[in-house]
């Protein structure tokens, strides 16, 4: 059985759009023997990603209205990855998972998992599309 089709038997799909994208200093929690890169796709408008001014902190999703849409990528992951991401993600105290639509690139909805900021916006950071993991400060 190819990893795929193993993934989707018991897998769920997860939407991540800061660290954990790939080239993402928490990227490598996805382990590729239990995940699967499926594609970039974006969020409704109901949810708000802030980024920090700073370099050294990371982006945070509110649900809220906004006219940017948080753009990111989705894996298929495995129950135990879904586990690891909860503990990486500070589950329930820091971020709380949320399942949310998600806009592939060719149009089609998906329903995955997010990680919603469980706290309130620290000062210093500003809504934004897209958490460029590149940048430096």
């Amino acid at each position: 059985m190819k990893k795929v089709d193993k993934l989707l038997e018991n897998g769920v799909c997860v939407f991540v759009y800061g660290t954990l994208k790939r080239g993402g200093r928490l990227n490598g929690h996805l382990d590729p023997s239990q995940s699967e890169f499926i594609g970039e796709g974006t969020l409704s408008s109901e949810y708000s990603m802030y980024v920090p001014d700073v370099s050294g902190w990371f982006p945070m999703l509110a649900k809220e209205n906004t006219s940017l849409k948080c753009k990111g990528e989705v894996f298929l992951v495995s129950p135990a990855i879904l586990r690891q991401l909860d503990r990486v993600e500070g589950v329930p105290s820091l971020y709380k998972r949320e399942e949310v639509g998600v806009t592939m690139g060719n149009g089609d909805v998906l329903e995955a998992y997010t990680y919603i900021y469980n706290n309130t916006i620290p000062e210093g950071f500003v809504k934004s599309d897209t958490f460029n993991i590149n940048v430096k400060k």
